[in-house]
Parts: C-alpha cells; sequence; structure tokens
C-alpha cells in the first residue's frame, strides 16, 4: 500500500517541481491543504445518517451490559457523561 502510494505520487512531485520555484514550496502546501479540504468536504457530504433499523434485531445495546467481559471493558472505559457539541470537544477544559 505505501509502494503504491510513493509510486502514484512521483509524477506529481516533477510535475509541481518543474512548475514551482524550488526554493518556495509556502504556496504549494497552501494549495495541497486547501485542495484536502475540499476533497474532505465533498467526501463527507454524501454520508447521511443509516437506515432505520440497521442494527441487528438479536442484539440488545441495553442489555449487552450483562456479558461480564463486556462489564469489565466498560469498567475500563467509561461511557462519556454526555453529548459533547463539537466546540467543546476541540476545546480541552482549563483545569484551574
Amino acid at each position: 500500500m505505501n509502494g503504491g502510494f510513493a509510486y502514484g505520487s512521483v509524477p506529481f512531485v516533477f510535475l509541481f517541481t518543474s512548475v514551482l520555484d524550488l526554493g518556495n514550496y509556502k504556496v504549494l502546501l497552501s494549495l495541497v491543504g486547501v485542495g484536502l479540504c475540499l476533497v474532505v468536504a465533498s467526501a463527507g457530504w454524501f454520508f447521511r445518517d443509516p437506515p432505520k433499523n440497521w442494527w441487528p434485531a438479536h442484539v440488545d445495546p441495553l442489555t449487552a451490559a450483562q456479558d461480564p467481559r463486556i462489564r469489565r471493558a466498560l469498567e475500563k472505559n467509561p461511557p462519556a457523561v454526555k453529548q459533547y457539541t463539537p466546540k467543546e470537544a476541540a476545546v480541552p477544559p482549563c483545569s484551574g
């Protein structure tokens, strides 16, 4: 996988180095960053919520904690206290 990515990127290295100044990559990296943001945002546009009743009928997430292995795992990894907003999740709380 890594080799395929490297082989696929080689033509772009030659393209960018022949078009742009070799001493200043700031413009190139900025354009690549904006391009990647656009690609990720456009891919995310097509994601939707899962269809209704997508969870298997034979699995009850509320009673799954009766399994001792799952209980032990939940003790080490407790659920979140609440559903955090993106802003709350991005900014760590001040410990003062």
